[in-house]
């Protein structure tokens, strides 16, 4: 393949869900290309909501240590260069044509000996291994797409380290109705032989059910310890605290990122622990520097414009309780729009209440929920609910509604955030 655009028109072209689930497919893809998987170092981590900041963070703190870092995440924001980086930088679009050509004859070579056809993301992760083997990462970060146990991600032998961080209910289709059945697919990452650290805001039923599988494998599990925790300060441009005696400054708005970087610490702190050095001051030197947009991402303006990508209940009490903390007794304007195969109504349900006024809009793509389903879910939460068909119409009409002292919150789904924030930057 010869550009980019050539090799996401390929790797667009497959479902975002193959068949069967299991690894059988990404293993028969992986071993034609020579395992290139086997030959890395990895932190691997699961979780419902938090996995990507913490995922970012961790693999700032390596890069500031002089590590030369993979970081894989999903999905992207605004450019599909976004989930494979390398350091601090995207993959460059000629690697990207490159390796997806090498994984295209993998892959066609698998059809034609009949292999049942994979998903977008099982060729993705192939890319992406190939990336991190290539550009000689010396550590890589995985972030799990979907689960964990069938979860292309997971064709990795032991991690160094696993962790997972808040779980909560999404995908329930896929993964199960209760928290337990969703926790036991993301401790799918946890192998014996490596660490294992858990976010300490698990509810209770997800952190026993962690607890029993590293009991069972054998695997040594970390939690952070909020005794170790001082807060000092917390606003719309982030936190500072003081955790075992150090101090850090967090560049992400919100109290949950708070838990995920004393994840990210802890992580960092058994890494130290397997042999992989993070000297003194590098873990605060790359969470302080850790860029992560579009998520409760703050643009000061008249209004102010609060972007995330809240796109489950999980996420949607994160954002209504960062508004309480960082913008106390502001009611936004709200631009939404869910995709319809999330759990939208209670996610609806929280921002709505908490809107002056709430503009229904629709994110791009087939999966999206129609802006009158969205508006009649908010009805009953919000005295003043709008539709808008054109996202850009909406945040135009947010911005004069909202008024030069308002603040105009744009949340939902990471495509419709994705869009907004490529229109908010000009």
């Amino acid at each position: 393949m010869r550009t980019e655009e050539e090799a996401l028109r390929y790797i667009h072209g497959f479902g975002r869900f193959s068949g069967t689930p299991g690894l059988g497919r990404i293993r028969a893809i992986l071993s034609r290309l020579g395992n290139p998987q086997d030959s890395l170092r990895y932190v691997h981590i699961a979780g419902t909501n938090g996995k990507g900041s913490t995922a970012a963070m961790t693999a700032a703190a390596l890069s500031s240590a002089g590590h030369r870092t993979g970081l894989y995440t999903s999905p992207y924001l605004e450019s599909f260069r976004e989930r494979i980086r390398i350091g601090e930088e995207t993959i460059r679009p000629e690697l990207l044509a490159e390796l997806t050509g090498e994984v295209r004859e993998a892959v066609d070579a698998l059809l034609a000996e009949g292999m049942e056809a994979p998903g977008e993301f099982e060729v993705t992760t192939a890319v992406a291994f190939l990336a991190f083997l290539r550009q000689n990462c010396d550590i890589t970060v995985l972030e799990t797409g979907l689960g964990g146990r069938f979860d292309a991600t997971n064709a990795i032998r032991p991690p160094l380290i696993a962790a997972i961080t808040s779980i909560s209910l999404d995908h329930t289709k896929v993964l199960g109705d209760t928290v337990p059945e969703i926790t036991r697919e993301k401790c799918g990452i946890l192998k014996t032989g490596c660490l294992a650290v858990a976010s300490a805001d698990q509810p209770a039923e997800a952190m026993e059910v962690i607890r029993r599988d590293c009991d069972a494998k054998g695997i040594p599990l970390t939690v952070p310890d909020l005794k170790e925790l001082e807060m000092l300060s917390a606003g719309p441009s982030g936190s500072e605290i003081r955790y075992r005696g150090e101090s850090f400054r967090i560049p992400l708005m919100g109290g949950h990122q708070v838990c995920n970087a004393l994840t990210a610490l802890e992580i960092l702190r058994c890494l130290n622990a397997a042999g992989v050095p993070v000297f003194p001051g590098a873990a605060a030197e790359g969470i302080g520097r850790v860029y992560w947009p579009g998520r409760l991402e703050y643009f000061p303006g008249e209004p102010g414009v609060l972007l995330d990508s809240a796109h489950n209940p999980g996420g949607a009490a994160a954002l209504v309780a960062a508004l309480d903390s960082c913008f106390p007794g502001t009611r936004p304007v709200t631009v939404m729009g869910m995709f319809a195969d999330k759990d939208y109504g209670r996610s609806i349900f929280q921002v709505a209440s908490r809107s002056r006024i709430f503009i229904a809009a629709a994110p791009e793509g087939p999966r999206a929920l129609r802006a009158e389903v969205c508006a009649a879910a908010a009805a009953p939460f919000c005295g003043d609910v709008r539709v808008s068909e054109d996202l850009e119409a909406a945040i135009k009409e947010g911005r004069r509604l909202a008024g030069g002292r308002g603040l105009l919150l744009i949340c939902g789904s990471i495509t419709l955030a994705g869009k907004a924030r490529t229109y908010l930057r000009g």
